[in-house]
């Protein structure tokens, strides 16, 4: 009689040990990927842009080329420019922006980072560049975003990168530096 009420406990037991190692786990995934989980301390993000990320402007005419070998983009034409959209976490906080060239004797970037409001039709430069470099070497230019400008809100704006350049210059890539400090919103 014994041994039959034991074999009966048997399932069970397994069955209950299942549940708890399944409710355990569940309870582990849930933590780590709930809107409401905060980071002990903050964390820092990097989002990179491609030259292949970057779509070219409606006033961009002529001849360009996207060169996929160095991930470039060059013209021979006087000035070209080029967009991407940039994604962020809701609610991180965007720090600087830095754009990747290789200038020329004419070089000329304009770099752009912009906070757009499509519901009031505007935008507003959250970091910018124009350096003067005709070293021929690939360099780097970067801006600070004002501290009052950083956090992102992706309810009310749209966020994107930009780049203008000159003649001979080679359009690298950009960066976006940013922290968070929750999993998501």
């Amino acid at each position: 009689m014994r041994t039959r009420l034991l074999a009966r406990r048997g399932p069970i037991i397994m069955l209950l040990c299942g549940v708890l190692i399944g409710v355990t786990l569940l309870g582990t995934s849930l933590a780590v990927t709930s809107s409401t989980f905060k980071y002990s301390k903050t964390q820092k993000g990097v989002l990179s842009l491609s030259a292949m990320d970057f779509s070219i402007d409606g006033s961009t005419a002529g001849n360009w080329l996207n060169n996929w070998g160095a991930s470039t983009i060059s013209n021979d034409d006087p000035l070209r420019c080029f967009n991407a959209g940039v994604h962020l976490p809701q609610g991180a906080k965007v720090k600087k922006a830095t754009w990747f060239y290789t200038s020329g004797p004419n070089t000329n970037l304009f770099g752009s980072f912009l906070r757009q409001r499509p519901a009031a039709a505007n935008s507003v430069f959250l970091a910018s560049v124009n350096p003067a470099n005709d070293a021929g070497l690939v360099r780097s230019a970067s801006d600070n975003v004002p501290a009052a400008r950083q956090k992102v809100n992706n309810k009310v704006f749209q966020y994107g990168l930009g780049a203008c350049f000159f003649d001979d210059t080679e359009f690298h890539g950009a960066r976006v530096n940013y922290t968070y400090t929750k999993a998501g919103d």
